[in-house]
């Protein structure tokens, strides 16, 4: 089963520990600008690995793919030319171009997501799809 991230931003402090984490673990530096994860007030921005990404559809040279295994969306750095065309395409604002130039988004830490790991009050969770999608249901009703 497929796992996805679940931000509850009424427990989010804004204290940023995630970006760092994010950063370090991608970048060895731990610099939010370099981060697949934003705070802003009131707002958590990283991507959410849609179905049909449409970063994807608009990535002329096909630097970003699905994973099908893990549903992670990812970009190829090597194939990646920083056209920026992909943060202008993403509707949830999930993809940031770092100082460097370099286009960063969340790529799940290929199934291990740091972010998790260092909220320490659970505002940040990893969580199969399938729960998920039932407490949805459940809200709906």
């Amino acid at each position: 089963m497929k796992k996805v991230l679940m931000i509850d931003i009424k427990k989010c402090t804004e204290c940023g520990l995630c970006e760092l984490a994010c950063s370090y673990k991608k970048e060895g530096e731990f610099n939010p600008r370099k981060a697949g994860i934003y705070i802003l007030p009131k707002n958590v921005l990283v991507c959410r690995h849609c179905e049909k990404p449409l970063c994807a559809e608009v990535c002329k040279v096909g630097a970003i793919i699905k994973d099908e295994l893990t549903g992670a969306v990812l970009i190829d750095d090597q194939k990646c030319i920083g056209c920026r065309a992909c943060v202008a395409a993403c509707p949830f604002g999930g993809i940031i171009l770092s100082p460097d130039g370099k286009v960063v988004k969340c790529d799940l830490c290929r199934g291990n997501p740091e972010c998790v790991k260092y909220c320490f009050i659970g505002a940040i969770k990893w969580e199969e799809s399938s729960k998920v999608l039932a407490g949805a249901r459940r809200l709906h009703r």
